[in-house]
């Protein structure tokens, strides 16, 4: 996604810098406005190349729209700064890296969460962060229950006897 973006933003500031350069205008407003396109063109690979490595705000997601609840796959809890997570989302091959604002109760439902799941050998979920709902009763992290355990081997039916004849 974000490299197509970055080709429809350099490609406007291509097109952009041919008009005026093409254009019947005076030298030096095509000189100025071929630098402009320039720098917009390594403005926007340099910006793009540095957000590829930071946490997305959730507040700025508006393109995930996924039904399944995600893995929590990392997190790390900054008190005062944020709730840092690397979400595994379903239908999606890479992992995601978001920022949550911080606040005292869901930092604390992400820590119980993550708890529970290393005490039961299961994995914590996050219900999507990104999904923004009126309703603050559900909690948005939450630990698998414990996985079911293997079915006992089924022991052979019993031998079953017939008597025949008139010997009582």
């Amino acid at each position: 996604m974000l490299e197509a973006l970055f080709v429809l933003t350099t490609a406007a500031a291509i097109a952009l810098g041919f008009l005026v350069v093409w254009s019947r205008r005076r030298l030096a407003l095509r000189v100025v406005a071929t630098v402009l396109s320039v720098t917009l063109i390594g403005l926007f690979g340099v910006s793009f190349v540095d957000l590829l490595g930071r946490p997305k705000p959730v507040r700025l997601e508006w393109m995930e729209r996924h039904g399944a609840d995600a893995e929590v796959l990392g997190s790390r809890i900054v008190e005062g700064q944020g709730i840092y997570l690397w979400l595994g989302i379903p239908g999606v091959a890479e992992p995601r890296a978001y920022v949550l604002p911080w606040d005292m109760k869901t930092a604390k439902e992400l820590q119980k969460a993550l708890e529970e799941a290393a005490k039961n050998g299961g994995q914590a979920r996050a219900r999507l962060p990104y999904e923004f709902s009126w309703e603050k009763r559900e909690p948005k992290f939450y630990a698998l229950p414990q996985p079911k355990l293997p079915d006992k081997p089924s022991s052979p039916p019993p031998l079953q006897y017939e008597r025949r004849g008139g010997d009582a």
